[in-house]
């Protein structure tokens, strides 16, 4: 899965806005001082973190009209949406 990961990062990193890039880099960064530092579950962890960032900003790139969001594929708590 990590390989899957990777990949699926530079391919969102070559698409999103440099806006949204240093999340990705941060949580990428987390994720390797993890797996260097033994700490395996936090990377698994960092690593569905970083798939879930790059889905929920894809699904946000150019999704809102007159300021209202139109779509989102992930409402957490509190987000007014079925979760």
């Amino acid at each position: 899965m990590s390989g899957l990961c990777q990949s699926f990062c530079n391919n969102f990193e070559r698409q999103c806005l440099m806006k949204n890039k240093w999340i990705m880099d941060v949580l990428l960064d987390l994720r390797a001082y993890a797996l260097q530092n033994d700490l395996p579950n936090l990377a698994e962890h960092l690593e569905e973190a970083s798939l879930l960032a790059a889905t929920e900003m894809a699904s946000n790139e150019g999704s809102e009209v007159n300021g209202q969001q139109t779509s989102r594929i992930y409402q957490g708590p509190g987000a007014g949406g079925n979760a």
